[in-house]
């Protein structure tokens, strides 16, 4: 998973983590700056946590702020963490996209347009196979093919731009 990590005083900074329970211990792995950091979550409960690093425990208050960040404090210093989405937001995604997205992770099993071809509102562009049923993207509005972004066979994640169209007369 990943996150943005904000120490007060600091600028963000972006972060991989995983929680793990290799031998029944639970752990917090943290890639920092291509730096891996084990921590030992050693208790947890609703507004606190308390963690081991280095053979050092730290127990921390943890409050989550109505924009979903989570602010950790211990003895010495106050962070925030911002979870990142794990897909783009869909919305803001169809809202930039100058074609139809995938709206769901698949297989591209046909294109069924070529760069420059005069599309319809509605008109089926490109099939996509998930679970074993076809998806069709369909243009949003009539239009010109600019540029095909995916090919059959390929794998794309939800909210892949498939296909960018631009009004007639665009280049």
């Amino acid at each position: 998973m990943s996150a943005v990590w904000q120490p007060v005083g600091r600028e963000p900074i972006p972060v991989a983590y995983r929680l793990a329970a290799p031998s029944g211990d639970t752990e917090l792995v943290l890639d920092l700056d291509g730096t891996r950091h084990r921590f030992d979550l050693i208790d947890l409960g609703a507004d606190t946590v308390r963690v081991r690093y280095d053979g050092v425990d730290y127990p921390c208050a943890v409050a989550t702020h109505r924009d979903g960040s989570i602010w950790i404090n211990d003895a010495t210093s106050q962070s925030g963490w911002v979870p990142e989405p794990r897909l783009p937001d869909r919305t803001v995604l169809a809202a930039s996209a100058a074609g139809p997205v995938s709206e769901v992770p698949g297989t591209v099993v046909a294109v069924l347009i070529s760069e420059g071809d005069t599309v319809a509102a509605g008109q089926k562009l490109v099939v996509l196979e998930a679970m074993k049923m076809e998806h069709p993207a369909l243009a949003g509005a009539d239009g010109v093919v600019q540029k095909i972004n995916v090919s059959v066979g390929q794998y794309v994640d939800a909210q892949t731009e498939l296909v960018t169209i631009g009004a007639e007369g665009e280049a």
